[in-house]
C-alpha cells in the first residue's frame, strides 16, 4: 500500500495538485508503476471526514474543487 500524506509539503498541496502543477510528476510515477506490473493500492487523503489533516472536510475548504 502506498500512502500519500503530503502534510506540510507546500510543493504537494491540494491546491497545486488540483491546478495541475505536478501532473508531469504524477504521470511519470504512474508510468513507472505500470511498468512494475503489480497491483497497488493507493491511499490518498485518508481520514477526510475529520479535522486533523489539511484535506479534511472541516479544514479551510480545500476539499472542494
Amino acid at each position: 500500500m502506498a500512502t500519500n500524506q503530503g502534510i506540510n509539503q507546500p510543493a504537494y498541496s491540494l491546491e497545486r495538485i488540483a491546478a495541475g502543477a505536478i501532473d508531469e510528476q504524477l504521470h511519470r510515477w504512474a508510468t513507472q508503476l505500470d511498468t512494475w506490473g503489480k497491483p497497488l493500492l493507493l491511499r490518498f487523503a485518508q481520514e477526510m471526514n475529520g479535522d486533523w489533516y489539511p484535506w479534511a472536510i472541516g479544514v479551510n475548504g480545500q476539499y472542494v474543487r
